[in-house]
Order: C-alpha cells, then sequence, then structure tokens
C-alpha cells in the first residue's frame, strides 16, 4: 500500500477527521499538555491533545526542520462550529525525539497557532496504556517493552521576554494572543444622605471639596515659637542596672494589683 492508499484509509478509519480548538489555537486546557521536542538539533513545542484526530505540524515548522513532504488527496479537518481547513500534504515516519525517547509519527500540515506540533489521540492511542499524572505532571507507559516517564512540561510558570524574543516570535507566528494586566481599583459605594443633607452638602460644595495641595493662607496660623539657635531635643536612651529593672518592675506590678 502506497503512501496515498495509507493516508486515506486512516482517515476512513478514524471517521471526520478534526482538531480541537485547543490544539488549534494553542491554548492550555486541562485536555492538553506540552512536551519539548527536537529533531536534527532543532528543538520546538509539542502539544499532546486527545481532542484531535491526528498529528499536525506547523508548515512553517515542517519548512524549517526540512521533513520530507508528501502531496496527498486533500481532506477537510473540522475546527468547530462546522467550519474547516484543508489539508493536503503530510510527512510520514519522521522520528521525533522526546526526552531521549525517539516516536516515528505522520505529521499532517495544518496552520496551527501557539505549539508547533500536536499529537493527537492517534499517537495516544499508539502507546497503549498511559496514566496521566496531573499533579506531578508525568506521562508513564510502555514502550517496546520498556517502562518510560514523560515529565511534561509547566505551563503556568511565567518567564520574562526580551524585544528581540518578541520580535522573533512574531516573525515566526509563534505567538497565539497577547495578554496585558493592570490593577483595577475597586469601585467606592456610594454613600447616600438625607435629602436635608444632600442640600447642605450641595450648598456649601466649595467647603467639603478634598484637599488638592497645601491648605490656604489663614488669618492667624498656629505655630510653636522656638528660641533663636535653638537645637533639636535629642536624648540617649538610657538603661537601668539589672537590680534597678528588677525593684521597678517589682513595684509596677504592686501597684497594678493594689
Amino acid at each position: 500500500m502506497d503512501a496515498d492508499a495509507s493516508n486515506n484509509a486512516a482517515i476512513e478509519g478514524t471517521g471526520v477527521p478534526d482538531i480541537s480548538f485547543n490544539a488549534l489555537s494553542g491554548e492550555y486546557s486541562p485536555r492538553t499538555l506540552r512536551l519539548k521536542g527536537t529533531y536534527q538539533g532543532h528543538t520546538f513545542n509539542i502539544l499532546v491533545d486527545n481532542g484531535s484526530s491526528f498529528n499536525f505540524i506547523k508548515p512553517a515548522v515542517a519548512r524549517r526542520l526540512r521533513v520530507h513532504v508528501t502531496n496527498i488527496e486533500p481532506f477537510k479537518v473540522f475546527v468547530g462550529s462546522d467550519d474547516f481547513i484543508w489539508c493536503n500534504t503530510c510527512s510520514y515516519d519522521v522520528p521525533i525525539l522526546v526526552q531521549g525517547i525517539s516516536f516515528p509519527v505522520d505529521l499532517h500540515h495544518l496552520e496551527i497557532s501557539g505549539a508547533d506540533m500536536v499529537f493527537s489521540l492517534s499517537w495516544l492511542q499508539s502507546l497503549g496504556q498511559v496514566l496521566t499524572d496531573y499533579n506531578r505532571l508525568t506521562m508513564e507507559f510502555d514502550y517496546h517493552g520498556t517502562p518510560i516517564i514523560l515529565h511534561v512540561e509547566h505551563l503556568l510558570s511565567p518567564n520574562p521576554i526580551k524585544n528581540r524574543r518578541i520580535n522573533h516570535m512574531l516573525l515566526h507566528d509563534d505567538i497565539s494572543s497577547l495578554c496585558t494586566m493592570r490593577v483595577c481599583q475597586p469601585d467606592k459605594p456610594t454613600a447616600t444622605f438625607p435629602l436635608v443633607v444632600q442640600e447642605l452638602l450641595k450648598e456649601y460644595a466649595a467647603v467639603f471639596q478634598e484637599p488638592k495641595g497645601l491648605p490656604p493662607t489663614r488669618d492667624i496660623s498656629h505655630r510653636i515659637p522656638l528660641h533663636s539657635n535653638s537645637k533639636s531635643v535629642q536624648i540617649k536612651p538610657y538603661k537601668y542596672l539589672h537590680f534597678q529593672k528588677i525593684e521597678i518592675e517589682r513595684l509596677v506590678t504592686k501597684m497594678h494589683h493594689s
């Protein structure tokens, strides 16, 4: 069976090919996990998503990795809401290295965001029984008779980034979404006053305005006059002797209880 026939049989066997929104946009969800993969010295992000039918790779990443590309019979990949994307190229048996383990996978080329590659339900099914621990962020399974433990990437750990890196990500279309955060002050509850008080506040609004800057000059200013050339009062801290401290504490305690 040639590559095209094999691909068509695979599509027919899986029903309607689809890709989840999380895999398409690169968004994080409890159904998705991230791994680091390498191929011929190149490192990239892999999104493990059990809501997608096939393994996918971003066409720009495929060109960067220089994987062999095979034209296949175009088919629709549904992305939800009755929308679909055409897929007409595939790279077969690409050995992707994940934490020292080589996984030969078929990668269909699709314009996805965020992640460079998507390992789908078909990849998970090829592993057999997989034990996923979302607390320790691990995946455990037997691969060709060898116990394997893959450590999943931490997604929510913030890392600082420089402008040069942002420009590089924009150039390679690696940014799925960009969010900004700012501190929002809670709205102060509006106090309700009786009608008489409201009229009084309105009549003397100038008196009840919030002060801005220093107070205005008054006819009489309160001040504490000091002697000319006087120095500021400064007394060094003093300590009692130990026997005096004990006697003082005894007298104070006696007065408290008297």
